[in-house]
C-alpha cells in the first residue's frame, strides 16, 4: 500500500549519506530523484528492479498500470519480502496446522409420540385438597388445591416422556364434600365411556393423618412425598373381582419401590368402593399427606409416572 501510494504520487527525494571519509569537499553524496521513487527503493530491495514502469499521461497524471515481477515466483508475501529482506528467508514458515475434526452434533431428540388412544384417566375427587406446607391451609374450598397439581404433573410425564396419551378432568367435585364421591363417579364413567381403551384410572389424592416424618422420604437427593395406595372393596356395596384390583395395586407398589426405595407406603385396603368397581384397574394414589409441600408431591407424581408407564402397553 505504502510503494502504491508513493508511485501515485510521484513525489521526488533527496537522500544525504554521510561518508567522513570522502575528503576534498566531497564529502557529501547527494542523489536527487524526480518522479522515480522505485529507483531509490529498488536500491533497498532489489526485487523492485524489475518492477514495471508506471503509464503516465502528457499531462503528469497516472494512468491505470500494472506491476509485474517478472521471475519472481508469487509464493507469498513471505517469500517475496525475503528477495528484498535476506534475513527473511531463514524464517522457517509454520507448517500446516492439522485439520480439526468437529465432533458431530447429535440431532435433537425427537418428539415422544403419543399413542392414539388414551391409556390413562385422571381425576380428583376432593379436588379442594392442598398441602398446608405450601398453601398454610389444608383444604382450599371450591377451588382447585395441590393434588389437581399433582395430577396435571402425572399426566404430563406420561405424555411428554413416554408417549403415553392421558385423559384428566379438572372439575370440581367437592363443593359439597359429603357428595364428592357422588359427583366423582360421574366424572369416572365419562372419562371410562369417552375413552374405550383405557388400561388405567386414577383418583389422585393426599393423607390427612400422617406426619411428615412418615411421609417424607429422599429419592436421588430430591425430598419426596411417599405414596399410599388405597383400594376399595365389596365390604358395604357389590364389588365383583375386588381382589384382581387390589392385586394389581400390589403390583404397582412393588414396582414403585423397586425403581425408587421408599417411595411407596404400601396398599390399604378399605370398605368403600371409592368408584373402582368402575373399571378393573382403578386405583386411588394418596401423594404425600397435609404436612408435605406442593414441590414435593409433584416430584412424586413424576416418579409415579414412571412405574406406571413401565406397566401399560402402548401397541394395544
Amino acid at each position: 500500500m505504502l510503494l502504491f501510494m508513493m508511485l501515485s504520487a510521484g513525489f521526488g527525494f533527496t537522500v544525504r549519506f554521510c561518508c567522513p571519509y570522502m575528503l576534498g569537499g566531497m564529502n557529501r553524496f547527494s542523489v536527487w530523484l524526480t518522479r522515480n521513487p522505485l529507483s531509490l527503493m529498488s536500491i533497498a530491495m532489489p526485487v523492485l528492479s524489475g518492477v514495471g514502469q508506471v503509464s503516465v499521461d502528457e499531462s503528469g497524471k497516472k494512468n491505470v498500470f500494472a506491476v509485474y515481477l517478472p521471475g519472481v515466483d508469487l509464493r507469498g508475501p513471505q517469500y517475496i519480502m525475503s528477495l528484498g529482506l535476506p534475513l527473511l528467508s531463514k524464517v522457517q514458515a509454520p507448517e500446516n496446522e492439522p485439520d480439526v475434526t468437529l465432533p458431530v452434533v447429535a440431532d435433537e431428540e425427537k418428539t415422544v409420540q403419543l399413542s392414539k388412544d388414551c391409556l390413562v384417566a385422571i381425576y380428583n375427587t376432593h379436588t379442594g385438597e392442598t398441602y398446608a406446607l405450601t398453601d398454610g391451609v389444608d383444604r382450599l374450598e371450591g377451588q382447585r388445591g395441590g393434588v389437581t397439581k399433582a395430577a396435571v404433573t402425572l399426566k404430563k410425564v406420561l405424555e411428554e416422556k413416554y408417549g403415553i396419551r392421558t385423559a384428566i378432568s379438572d372439575r370440581i367435585n367437592d363443593e359439597v364434600y359429603n357428595n364428592a364421591y357422588l359427583e366423582s363417579e360421574k366424572v369416572a364413567r365419562d372419562l371410562i365411556a369417552r375413552n374405550p381403551k383405557l388400561q388405567l384410572v386414577l383418583d389422585i389424592h393426599r393423607d390427612s393423618a400422617k406426619s411428615r416424618e412418615q411421609t417424607m422420604v429422599e429419592i436421588k437427593g430430591e425430598k419426596a412425598a411417599r405414596v399410599m395406595i388405597v383400594v376399595g372393596s365389596d365390604a358395604r356395596s357389590p364389588f365383583p373381582g375386588w381382589e384382581e384390583n387390589r392385586d394389581f395395586a400390589q403390583r404397582v407398589a412393588d414396582r414403585m419401590n423397586e425403581l425408587y426405595p421408599g417411595l411407596s407406603l404400601g396398599v390399604r385396603v378399605k370398605e368403600g368402593r371409592y368408584n373402582q368397581h368402575l373399571h378393573s384397574n382403578s386405583i386411588l394414589l394418596e401423594i404425600g399427606s397435609v404436612d408435605n409441600t406442593t414441590d414435593e408431591a409433584l416430584y412424586s407424581a413424576g416418579l409415579v409416572a414412571d412405574v406406571l408407564a413401565g406397566m401399560i402397553n402402548k401397541n394395544d
